[in-house]
């Protein structure tokens, strides 16, 4: 029964996920690659948080990293970098988001069928 429970929080867990900066590992990356390999999404969301945080490293030097969260999360707007790579960067953490929310949809068909 254990097991199941688990399963569940895992699945309440990504389904309340959002993308954003940090400075600490959130430890989240294990629920993501669990409910990928489970629902088979298809699309690698790793990889989304890759692409993000290489392009974060190409603009800004300082301690804070995109990564899956469950609370609260520094905005880009706080960041001190230029005004056209941050409206870049927010394009990009844009379209990452709207991804990972069609994988939490996905997500929820399959679990009502």
């Amino acid at each position: 029964m254990k097991f199941k429970e688990y399963i569940k929080k895992d699945i309440n867990d990504f389904r309340e996920m959002k993308i954003g900066l940090v400075n600490k590992n959130q430890n989240t990356k294990k629920i993501v690659r669990k409910i990928q390999e489970d629902f088979d999404l298809g699309t690698d969301l790793l990889k989304l948080i890759d692409d993000l945080n290489e392009n974060l490293g190409n603009t800004y030097g300082g301690k804070f990293k995109f990564d899956y969260v469950l609370q609260d999360f520094k905005k880009i707007d706080k960041l001190k970098i230029n005004i056209k790579r941050k409206e870049k960067l927010k394009e990009q953490w844009f379209k990452s988001s709207s991804e990972l929310a069609k994988k939490q949809t996905e997500v929820e068909r399959k679990l009502r069928s």
